[in-house]
């Protein structure tokens, strides 16, 4: 059982949106925005858990190429049949 849950019931939105969103909006902030720290002892939970038909993470740098709207935005996906390889959406695989 969780120690915290957010839960949201919200149909279709009209746009992108999240439950949870974690912001620094100080720019000269350079220290992480979200830490994840796990004290298990055996390595068997895992930090970071996605319950989803179709999970995937992304990664967008900021500062990249405004002009481009790919640039700078990295997918990493798997499905039921397993990991797929890297989905580039700007920059180069070695990035990811």
């Amino acid at each position: 059982m969780a120690t915290v849950s957010i839960t949201s019931n919200e149909g279709k939105l009209s746009s992108a949106s999240a439950v949870l969103e974690v912001s620094a909006t100080n720019p000269e902030y350079n220290q992480p925005v979200l830490r994840i720290k796990q004290a298990g002892e055996h390595g068997g939970a895992a930090s970071i858990r996605i319950d989803d038909p179709n999970p995937d993470i992304e990664f967008v740098e900021t500062d990249q190429d405004q002009k481009d709207p790919a640039a700078g935005k990295y997918v990493k996906a798997w499905g039921r049949s397993g990991y797929f390889p890297n989905t580039i959406y700007g920059g180069t695989p070695n990035r990811l």
